[in-house]
Formats: structure tokens, C-alpha cells, sequence
């Protein structure tokens, strides 16, 4: 009996003990002033803590909203630790540069973090999603620049033209390149409009060619160069002059408007007109021109008397068990690689892989979809603005991966697959 108030004491005490809470791992987002000159970045820190250890890298948010560019800067993302309470806590930091391309109010909706970490008592992996918290940016031009269009803010431009040709000695038919490249500094070159377009001049035709945009980084500050190439075909003889360029941009350094001018290029064009010809060849391109006419309609008569043969449903029946064969499926997978074109490159891998998975259900594709994903991540990644478009060793990765298959199962470059034509004369 003399035990019995002590178990009473015991199970009093134990009912007593409080029950440890689960502990939530803490997100914290920090902005500095949330409103800058169109084209420059304000900072954006997201910092998530947990009480153990994180197994995973946390997955951030990109925070993608029209018109609002957002970079993650070299060394971006680095580890951290806190105090908390009497523990010392674990976590990632990650800064956002984010820019407003435009001015005007551009909300940016909340999102979400996935974090992996063990659990404080089990050392269990545990996943959780946290939610971030919404901010807003605004983008606003400084005064006295309103009526700058297009709005360009930059510590330092400056522009140049370089003609690769003749100018003043040029014939019928030649050709003039001119390049002109802008190299700023204080804003990514993104922002940079259209240079000096060439404006229609009768007599000359200018070919714009794609602008090469470069981007770089050094503490934090951007630069880069855009390049634009346009390449004019003479017409006629005669002079001609490529009219002067004006730029108008704002400088962050000195809080004024500057202009840039590239000067007028005068073209003296000498020669007959390229679309003039000799008689002779004039007689001999409309012999020519009668000889592809006689082809042309005896090749129409020609398809019209087969295409009652090709409508037949036995051909078409052929046709649609052809493009049922893995063959048929490698076959448009490699035209999509050499074409570069990720969309019909992942819905022909698709097909190619299903055709395979008819006949071989085990098929180890881990190395096919490593380097395929690696050319989605390459496209889409967080980054692409910074040159990190797949390459060619990318595309080349994927084919190689593909023909490994095909030779691992014993499918050659010439196998059809599975589904084989039937006899044309099935008995």
C-alpha cells in the first residue's frame, strides 16, 4: 500500500508534462525600396530556416510576371543559420534581382517554397510547401525623361557602325554590310530597342538579320552589348543615302538625357540594273521557262491517273501501319533532333518511346530522359538570359542516347519495329 500514492504521483506528473508542439520552419522575405527607374533591379532576399538540417536543396519560386524581369545574380544562393530560441537553425538564403521593364504597378503574387528536411525527434525526411508572401513592384521614370520612347536608363552607352564594303564604288547587284553594336553597362542589354533600322530606300533592299545580345555580370553590376547586322543589296545605279541615326538615353550617373548620333552613309551605285538581261539569255529564260511549264502539266496528268491508286484502302491501310512502327517514330524523333525544336522533340520521344514499350516493357531510359531534360532545362530554366540555351553537344547527347537503345535492344537503323507491312497479296 505504501507504493500506491507514489504511482498516483507518477502518472500526475506524466498527465501533467506539456506536449511538445511540431516545429515549423520559417520563411522570411525581405525587399529593399520596391520602386526603381524601369530596367534597374531592386532586391529581393527569401530566406528559409529549418531546426535540423535540409536533405534537399529547397526548390524556390521563379516569381515569372509580365513585364518584370527577374535574375538570380552569381552566388545568389548560399547557406545560413540563425539562432532561434536556444537552437541554432539551418536554412538557404536566395536574392532575387527583380526589374520593371516598363513603368507602372506590377503585383507580384504570392508562391510557393518546398523544402526537405529531418524531422527534430526521427531524423525522418519530411516535405512541406511554404507559402511566400505577395509584393509589389513599381517601375517609374525619374523626372524630366517622360517623354523618352523607348525608355532607356543606363550608367554608360555607347554606339558604333561599321561598314564592311565600298560605299562610294559599288555596281548593280553588290552588296554592303553594316553592323552597329551598342555596349551598355548599369542594365542588361535586353532592354535595348532596335539600334538604326534601315528605313525603304527605291532602289536599294536591306536585309535585317537577328540581333546577338551578350550579357555579363561583375559585382552584381550588368552589361552587354547588342549587335545588329544588316546586309543592302544595290538595285540600281544612282546615289543613295543611308539617312543618320539619333538615340536618346537616360544616364543614371549624371541624371540627364544624352544622344547618341551614328552619321549618314552616302552609296554611289554604278552599273545596268540587276534585272536587266541580255537578249540571248532573256530568249533562253523563257526557253526554259516553257520546257518546266511542259513538265509541270505532265506531271499533274500523271498524279491525276495515280491518285485512284493512292486512295485505295489498302495503301492507306499500308501507310497508317507504317506510321505505327517504331521505325516510323525513331525516324521522326531524329528530324526533330536535327531541327532543334524541343516541343516536337518531346512529343516524338514520346511516341518513339511507347512504339518501344509494346515490344521491350523494360526498357532502361534513364540515360534518354537525363540528357532530354537536360535540353528542356537548358531552354527553360531559371536563367534564359544568360546564355544558356542548349547547344549543339546537348542535341548530339540526346541522339547518341536514343541509337544506345535502339542497339541495347537489338533494333538497327533499318529495323521497321513491330508493326510490319502485310503482304500486298494476302492469300
Amino acid at each position: 500500500m505504501t507504493r500506491l500514492p507514489a504511482l498516483f504521483l507518477l502518472i500526475l506528473l506524466v498527465s501533467a508534462a506539456p506536449v511538445r508542439a511540431a516545429v515549423e520552419p520559417i520563411l522570411r522575405l525581405e525587399t529593399d525600396e520596391m520602386s526603381a527607374v524601369p530596367g534597374q533591379p531592386v532586391t529581393v532576399r527569401l530566406t528559409v530556416l529549418v531546426p535540423t538540417w535540409m536533405l534537399e536543396p529547397p526548390v524556390f519560386p521563379a516569381f515569372e510576371v509580365p513585364n518584370v524581369l527577374v535574375r538570380v545574380p552569381s552566388r545568389g544562393t548560399g547557406p545560413t543559420s540563425e539562432r532561434v530560441g536556444s537552437q541554432t537553425w539551418s536554412g538557404v538564403t536566395r536574392s532575387y534581382q527583380v526589374s520593371p521593364m516598363l513603368p507602372g504597378r506590377f503585383p507580384v503574387p504570392p508562391d510557393t517554397v518546398t523544402l526537405t528536411f529531418a524531422d527534430p525527434d526521427t531524423r525522418q525526411p519530411v516535405r512541406m510547401e511554404l507559402a511566400t508572401p505577395g509584393f509589389e513592384l513599381v517601375g517609374s521614370v525619374p523626372p524630366g525623361a517622360e517623354d523618352l520612347s523607348p525608355f532607356i536608363a543606363a550608367r554608360s552607352l555607347s554606339l558604333e557602325r561599321r561598314v564592311e564594303g565600298s560605299p562610294q564604288d559599288l555596281e548593280a547587284g553588290d552588296a554592303l554590310i553594316l553592323r552597329t553594336r551598342a555596349k551598355v553597362s548599369g542594365v542588361s542589354p535586353m532592354f535595348l530597342p532596335e539600334l538604326a533600322p534601315v528605313p525603304k530606300i527605291d532602289g536599294l533592299s536591306a536585309y535585317a538579320h537577328s540581333p546577338v545580345v551578350e550579357e555579363t555580370e561583375n559585382r552584381g553590376i550588368v552589361s552587354g552589348s547588342r549587335t545588329e547586322t544588316v546586309t543592302i543589296m544595290a538595285e540600281f545605279s544612282g546615289d543613295y543615302s543611308v539617312p543618320e541615326a539619333a538615340f536618346d538615353w537616360y544616364n543614371l550617373e549624371s541624371g540627364t538625357i544624352e544622344t547618341i548620333r551614328l552619321p549618314a552613309i552616302d552609296l554611289t551605285v554604278s552599273g545596268a540594273p540587276v534585272s536587266s538581261l541580255p537578249p540571248a539569255e532573256t530568249e533562253t529564260m523563257l526557253g526554259k521557262a516553257a520546257l518546266w511549264l511542259i513538265a509541270a502539266g505532265a506531271g499533274l496528268l500523271l498524279f491525276l491517273a495515280l491518285r485512284k491508286v493512292f486512295r485505295s484502302p489498302l495503301i492507306r491501310d499500308c501507310a497508317e501501319r507504317f506510321k505505327d512502327t517504331e521505325f516510323y517514330a525513331y525516324r521522326q524523333l531524329k528530324r526533330n533532333l536535327r531541327a532543334k525544336d524541343l516541343v516536337r522533340t518531346t512529343r516524338s520521344a514520346v511516341r518513339w518511346q511507347h512504339r518501344v514499350e509494346r515490344v521491350h516493357p523494360n526498357t532502361d531510359w534513364r540515360a534518354f530522359d537525363n540528357a532530354l531534360a537536360l535540353v528542356g532545362e537548358r531552354s527553360y530554366g531559371a536563367l534564359p538570359l544568360m546564355n544558356t540555351s542548349p547547344s549543339r553537344t546537348h542535341w548530339q547527347a540526346v541522339a547518341r542516347a536514343a541509337r544506345a537503345v535502339r542497339r541495347e535492344l537489338g533494333l538497327s537503323v533499318t529495323t521497321r519495329g513491330s508493326g510490319r507491312l502485310p503482304p500486298l497479296n494476302p492469300s
